[in-house]
């Protein structure tokens, strides 16, 4: 079996995270050992996709198109309900505000890996 690493994972999918079982603190990006603690006994958790946005900022000129179309277009900050220490940047489709609860799913093994979309 292979295993499923942020590029693989399928678009649609919900968020994972590492965890360190040692200090129950969670990460976004892999890598095989605790930052909080430096424990190496860490695992990957899915993640209910709910969040709310901290941040919002409107791309008007880009050198390049997103992956969701061209300028302009959205790049939400938000936090995991699940796991508050997580941040999680994600292109906006629709308009979105401070305080808007969001669902985060993964966009695909292209482009920005998260999509923020109404809750």
């Amino acid at each position: 079996m292979t295993e499923q690493t942020p590029s693989t994972l399928p678009a649609g999918a919900m968020p994972e995270v590492e965890h360190c079982a040692r200090c129950d603190h969670h990460w976004l990006t892999r890598r095989g050992f605790c930052p909080r603690c430096g424990a190496p006994d860490t695992q990957m958790e899915t993640v209910s996709g709910t969040a709310e946005v901290h941040a919002v900022t409107v791309v008007h000129r880009a050198v390049q198109e997103s992956a969701i179309g061209p300028a302009p277009y959205r790049i939400v900050l938000a936090k995991l309900e699940a796991c508050p220490e997580v941040t999680v940047m994600a292109l906006a489709p629709e308009p979105l505000e401070i305080g808007d609860a969001v669902r985060i799913t993964r966009h695909g093994a292209t482009g920005a890996p998260y999509l923020a979309q109404p809750a």
